[in-house]
């Protein structure tokens, strides 16, 4: 493609303002990059964990999808521990499946449990997914408009 000052000749010989070629590229660039961020999919991120007994079993950790993730502060009529039990029914699945590992009936039962090993592990991977631990340490520290001990 050759070029002169105020115009672009590409290869079929006929003159484009510089300006309009210019802007093709970019769009061709915007098209590329969109296509890249939009048509990604939501991945599976595989998690061992240790069970009570010892044994060594692994579940898959959905990443979560934009709109839920922001709508958790959404419903105030959801606990933060009913919002986390929730999550763990929603993302975690068997392995190589659509299966999820827990349903709706285990909510009780899920509550129940000690806050430590695989709860722990499989929530503490959704929030990492979830980019919630970054913002919540951003949350916790003082803002720059007040100032300390105010």
């Amino acid at each position: 493609m050759a070029q002169n000052r105020d115009m672009t000749i590409p290869a079929d010989g006929v003159p484009v303002p510089a300006t309009k070629a210019a802007s093709n590229v970019a769009q061709s660039l915007r098209d590329q990059l969109r296509a890249k961020v939009l048509g990604r999919q939501r991945r599976r991120i595989p998690l061992d964990l240790i069970a009570e007994d010892g044994s060594k079993i692994q579940v898959e950790i959905l990443e979560p999808d934009v709109d839920s993730t922001l709508q958790r502060d959404g419903n105030s009529d959801i606990t933060p521990k009913e919002r986390m039990i929730q999550q763990v029914i929603e993302y975690t699945f068997v392995p190589g499946t659509d299966e999820r590992v827990f349903e709706e009936a285990d909510v009780a039962v899920i509550g129940s449990l000690p806050f430590g090993q695989e709860f722990s592990k499989i929530f503490g991977k959704i929030m990492e997914l979830q980019n919630l631990r970054e913002a919540m340490a951003e949350a916790r520290k003082p803002s720059s408009a007040t100032p300390p001990n105010s």
